[in-house]
């Protein structure tokens, strides 16, 4: 994965146990950390459905100026109907001995971290129209539809993004990472056990 790497470590003696057992018992971890891969992406997904952290905590609502912008209703980090996006960018590599999810995303860190930023002051054009009545029309339009354009200055100022953390292990990951480690330690379980390699 390239783009920003964030590191949540799990640190769980239980776990930490589970594992050591699992690499005594089976040598190659993979497919206990396949399935643990696939899990935590597809509860991360499910956390952007849901807009909750791994605590389930609800995210931060959409300022007020991303409300006018994309409306009231809009999901918070994803876009109307798009599976793509920071969402769509969850997936986990296996390693000999770890499984990392994340995104290749360069504003993930942003998103799970928050971020304060100083933008400095700009000038840039705004469209509007004037109507048949020759009086120019208050709101902005898209500049295929303008026939007015304008230079605006925008002064300094600062843009906070909160953190709305999406990456992570829940309670109920913890839960199905221990029985994906049980199925695999168990020889008598399809899938599971030494042969499983």
């Amino acid at each position: 994965m390239s783009g920003v790497r964030v590191t949540v470590i799990f640190d769980d003696a239980h776990f930490r146990g589970a594992i050591r057992g699992l690499a005594a018992r089976l040598g190659d971890l993979r497919p206990a950390l396949t399935n643990i891969g696939q899990h935590l992406a597809d509860s991360t997904r499910e956390r952007f459905l849901a807009g909750v952290d791994p605590e389930g905590r609800r995210w931060k609502p959409h300022a007020p100026s991303t409300v006018r912008r994309r409306g009231a209703g809009a999901p918070v980090l994803r876009i109307h109907g798009q599976a793509g996006g920071l969402m769509g960018s969850i997936t986990y590599r296996v390693e000999p001995d770890a499984v990392l999810v994340g995104t290749n995303k360069v504003y993930g860190a942003v998103h799970q971290l928050g971020h304060t930023m100083q933008v400095l002051a700009r000038s840039q054009p705004v469209y509007q129209r004037i109507g048949r009545d020759g009086l120019l029309e208050p709101r902005f339009v898209k500049r295929s539809r303008s026939n007015f354009m304008r230079y605006v200055t925008i002064g300094a100022h600062t843009v906070t993004i909160p953190a709305r953390p999406y990456l992570g292990v829940s309670k109920a990951d913890r839960l199905e990472m221990l029985t994906i480690l049980a199925e695999h330690l168990t020889p008598d379980t399809p899938g599971g056990g030494a042969d499983a390699r």
